[in-house]
């Protein structure tokens, strides 16, 4: 099984069997599968059992599948398929696609006008542009892939289009969006009038200040320029400065008593290494007995 495989081009193969549907659409991964112009496409089952046993397919010839469709074929049984099905004409305006893709588009679109619901089976805004046949000009493999590529994406686009779940989650998406989108416009405006007023009462308490101290000045009384925070600062700057005159008092006693201490024991122990002395050397406890 082709694991990978998510388009499959199966037109104009004279496939007649009902077990190469079957294994046409075993593929875990396929999304999109041509079939017309097969001697089985002219079954009315062909399109019914295909969407049964690929749940995943999104298109099948040139219709994206709709939830309509998946509800519909959900019960549907595949006929004897033992015997080969000779060639038959094509359903619902299929033949058209031996022209080119405008006239296949122009003739499915007649033929499904009075489909008025996106959401139904074979509507007209459910059909996908694709090319029948091969183009006349030489194409070079990445001409090629990049056409399958925009083939794909029509298929999403048609089935997401066509999908009434689709539709309510991209209408959903939307929504909270637009609610998110107008729950940050009124925040950003909230903060920018917050913004402005703190700046407005900045500017004013600046001008305010300003216009006082050209006041006091002008009437000799520049002690009233104190607030309380100033006051406060020079409090605590006059406890700081005689903690800090304190502490380097007390780190000049501590040396004072230090350098006695040391001075006090250089002394004892030169008294005592002198005695020692004399006694060892001039023998004084000798002469004294």
């Amino acid at each position: 099984v082709l694991t990978n495989l998510v388009l499959l081009l199966l037109h104009r193969n004279q496939l007649r069997r009902w077990e190469d549907l079957e294994c046409a659409v075993a593929c875990p991964r396929l999304l999109w599968l041509t079939f017309f112009e097969n001697p089985l496409a002219g079954q009315p089952e062909v399109r019914g059992l295909a969407i049964k046993w690929a749940p995943r397919l999104l298109a099948f010839d040139f219709w994206a599948v709709t939830d309509d469709e998946r509800l519909q074929f959900r019960g549907l049984h595949a006929p004897t398929p033992t015997e080969h099905i000779g060639h038959t004409s094509l359903p619902n305006g299929a033949s058209g696609v031996r022209g080119s893709i405008e006239e296949t588009n122009h003739e499915v679109q007649g033929a499904q006008a009075l489909q008025s619901s996106r959401f139904t089976s074979k509507c007209a805004e459910s059909v996908i542009p694709f090319r029948a046949k091969p183009a006349t000009d030489k194409q070079t493999p990445k001409s090629l892939l990049s056409e399958s590529l925009r083939e794909l994406m029509a298929v999403f686009l048609h089935s997401h289009f066509c999908c009434a779940a689709s539709v309510l989650q991209s209408r959903w998406r939307r929504f909270r969006t637009r609610a998110c989108r107008h729950r940050l416009d009124r925040t950003r405006l909230l903060a920018a009038k917050l913004i402005q007023r703190n700046a407005s009462m900045w500017l004013w308490r600046n001008n305010m200040l300003h216009y006082v101290k050209e006041y006091l000045a002008d009437v000799e009384a520049p002690e009233l320029l104190l607030d309380t925070k100033e006051m406060l600062r020079l409090r605590a700057t006059k406890r700081i400065e005689i903690t800090f005159k304190r502490l380097i008092r007390r780190r000049r006693e501590r040396k004072k008593t230090r350098e006695a201490a040391t001075l006090i024991s250089r002394c004892v122990r030169g008294y005592l290494t002198r005695v020692a002395f004399q006694h060892k050397y001039l023998e004084l406890d000798k002469y004294r007995s």
